[in-house]
Formats: structure tokens, C-alpha cells, sequence
């Protein structure tokens, strides 16, 4: 928390026009915190795959209608998961692959509005599938990363801060208890998979 709340300032005192959206959050968050920055290697891992995991919800289902452009976010954001690759990547790597994708968010920031609505961004109102699968990656945080299918300690404590993004992303209790179940389905599955 201490962490986010020191990069959004930075990232906020640096924007001082323009407007914000998600992916360009993402963005600063990335080039501006750093590995010595988490207590932990696990906690630095897991919050930079949340990262890359919104960024490609919100870039590459937007970008899957240009097969070109789709590709190439594709292996662009394929280095950023691999944390291993970027942590000890040279910061010139790492700087190519987030201009790459702030380029592609500026294309997508530009599409024409759907609703013409004051203060509309494209990655809000582009569809509501997009908000659905926002929700459930956002769901995916309360399952611990390297121990398969387990919850995180804070997960009731996650959970309650995700209703706050509700009225931003329609959700409602019944969408949440499927989207969760379906969560929850899909870890399971992946354990029956991995452990016949």
C-alpha cells in the first residue's frame, strides 16, 4: 500500500495534464518502482504479473482487431510476465518494452468514444466483456501465486476493497458470486489437472 501510494504521487505530480487511464497507471507503476523496492522477491513477482495481467486485459482484447499490431503486444507483454527475464533485463530492454506498450495505449486512447461523454476513456466504455474479465483478473488476487489454489492470507480484507469497483465496472452480488465461483472453478481444475 505505502509502496502504490508513493508511485501514484510521483506519477501524479509528473502528470500534470493529460489524462490518466489504467494502462498508463500501470505504465508509471512499472518504470518507477523498482526490485529493492518489495520486502520480498514473492511479493515483487506477484504485483508485477498484476500488472502485465491488467495490461493485457485492457490492451490486447482491444488490440486483437489489428492482427499485427495484436502480435506484437503479444510477445512484448509475454517479456514483461517473465519477471525473471525482467529483473535482470538491461534498463534499455525494459524501457523499449513499456514505450512499445504506452504507444499501443496512445493508439487505443485515441480511438473514437463510443458515448461521447465528457471525460470518456476508451478503456471504460469500450465493452462490458471488458469489465467482466477486468473483474475476475482482479479476482485472481486473492489466490496465492506460487502456492496453487490457496487464498491469500488478506482475502476477505481484498474482496471488500474490490466492491469498490462496482458501480465503476456494473457489477453487481450476482455477477460477483459467478465470476468468483468461476474463479474458484478454475483453480480447482488447474490442481485435478496438474495432481491427477
Amino acid at each position: 500500500d505505502t509502496l502504490a501510494k508513493r508511485a501514484l504521487r510521483r506519477i501524479g505530480s509528473k502528470m500534470v495534464q493529460g489524462q490518466l487511464d489504467v494502462p498508463c497507471i500501470s505504465l508509471q507503476l512499472l518504470s518507477s518502482v523498482g526490485k529493492f523496492d518489495f520486502p520480498t522477491e514473492r511479493l515483487r513477482v506477484q504485483w508485477q504479473r498484476r500488472q502485465a495481467n491488467v495490461l493485457e486485459e485492457l490492451l490486447l482484447f482491444s488490440a486483437s482487431r489489428e492482427c499485427s499490431m495484436s502480435e506484437t503486444l503479444r510477445i512484448v507483454l509475454s517479456k514483461l510476465k517473465n519477471t525473471e527475464d525482467w529483473v535482470v533485463s538491461v534498463p534499455d530492454g525494459r524501457i523499449e518494452v513499456l514505450t512499445i506498450i504506452e504507444r499501443y495505449n496512445t493508439r487505443l486512447s485515441a480511438a473514437p468514444k463510443k458515448f461521447g461523454l465528457k471525460g470518456e476513456t476508451y478503456h471504460w466504455t469500450q465493452s462490458y466483456h471488458f469489465n467482466s474479465r477486468l473483474y475476475e483478473k482482479l479476482l485472481s488476487s486473492v489466490f496465492d501465486m506460487l502456492e496453487d489454489g490457496q487464498l491469500v492470507e488478506e482475502a476477505d480484507e481484498i474482496l471488500e476493497t474490490m466492491k469498490l469497483t462496482w458501480p465503476i465496472l456494473g457489477i453487481t452480488q450476482k455477477l460477483h458470486d459467478a465470476l468468483y465461483a468461476w474463479a474458484l472453478f478454475q483453480k480447482v481444475y488447474l490442481l485435478l489437472c496438474l495432481f491427477p
